[in-house]
């Protein structure tokens, strides 16, 4: 099982391109002005797969995606005493309970991960926007700080014509 996520953290709209493939480069997921996304598949056949990102849909702007790929299900290693070193006692310990009780604090240890690296692209997202909103808001009060000087020149100006003597 493949787990795959991904969050534009930074740059345009938050969008971007996406593709993933198979080894024999046949697309099985993919993806057009997206923001983030988190799924989850079936690995049917062992190989190298390919996620792609592209920035067509935005090309002046420089984005940062955050991605995260991980492989659930894999088959793990069993400890099994090897009898036929010398020296070595054969072990009769029940590991299974251990095992268990281990490959359930790695899920949820990746869930509590997966969560907080959520959060994470969230603040930052939201920090752009924020750092964003600032800019206009200076801008426009610069503006408008011009404005109010510009229209007291003006009444200053107006004002002498009215009572200047010919």
């Amino acid at each position: 099982i493949l787990l795959f996520y991904f969050a534009v953290q930074a740059g345009g709209n938050f969008d971007i391109k996406f593709t993933v493939a198979y080894p024999n480069g046949e697309i099985m997921l993919s993806g057009n002005r997206e923001r983030q996304g988190d799924f989850v598949f079936n690995a049917p056949t062992q190989g190298e797969y390919a996620f792609c990102f592209d920035n067509t849909v935005s090309t002046f702007q420089e984005k940062t995606i955050f991605f995260d790929i991980a492989v659930q299900g894999e088959a793990t290693a069993k400890y099994q005493a090897d009898p036929t070193k010398e020296g070595e006692q054969k072990a009769d310990v029940d590991t299974g309970p251990l095992d268990d009780a281990l490959t359930s604090l790695k899920a949820k240890f990746t869930s509590y991960s997966r969560s907080q690296k959520y959060y994470r692209t969230r603040e930052a997202r939201n920090l752009d926007t924020v750092l964003s909103t600032e800019t206009r808001v200076f801008y426009f009060a610069m503006m408008e700080s011009g404005m109010i000087v510009l229209m007291a020149v003006l009444q200053v100006f107006v004002l002498r014509t009215f009572f200047k003597t010919p």
